[in-house]
């Protein structure tokens, strides 16, 4: 019996709104979490889910709609940041959610996964090798303490939700 492996693609388009409204009281726990080098990170909500299918894990990934993320956390080193800043928003978001989750459809994942899975999605995005490369090499080196607070960082942002239990029928 052969398996069919699935092509590294995006299903869905990635549909997010920004999220301005941090209350006062909360500013000093979330500027805690959120700055980098001083500078306060914007945080994004999934509006619809995107559905992401990876063919190294072999597996189709769903971020959930209100899953909150802060998109790529580029250093803003000038050069830096004019080759690799603000760009691969889905691969970003599907990485994000690994990093917060260590799991895809409840089956544990290491960080190197979720490395590679970047990488992946980026190539399904058409991005060039190099940015790629680039960024795969930025978040190797530099990604291990986003990964250690992942599942902190899920719950601060209210990605833990309760799951809703399925209506009954009767």
């Amino acid at each position: 019996m052969s398996v069919t492996r699935l092509e590294a693609q995006f299903r869905t388009l990635l549909d997010i709104r920004a999220l301005n409204d941090i209350q006062a009281d909360d500013r000093a726990v979330w500027e805690k979490v959120l700055c980098f080098w001083d500078r306060p990170r914007k945080l994004w909500e999934v509006e619809d889910v995107l559905v992401y299918e990876s063919y190294l894990l072999n597996t189709i990934i769903r971020i959930p709609p209100g899953f909150v993320t802060d998109l790529a956390s580029v250093p803003r080193v000038p050069f830096v940041y004019m080759m690799v800043g603000e760009i691969a928003q889905e691969a970003a978001v599907v990485h994000d959610f690994l990093y917060q989750t260590h799991a895809v459809n409840g089956q544990p994942i290491t960080r190197e996964q979720a490395d590679q899975v970047l990488r992946e999605a980026m190539g399904a995005c058409r991005y060039p090798d190099w940015q790629s490369n680039t960024i795969y090499a930025g978040v190797r080196v530099g990604g291990s303490s986003s990964w250690n607070s992942g599942p902190r960082r899920f719950t601060m942002l209210g990605n833990a939700k309760p799951e809703t239990p399925p209506p009954t029928e009767k």
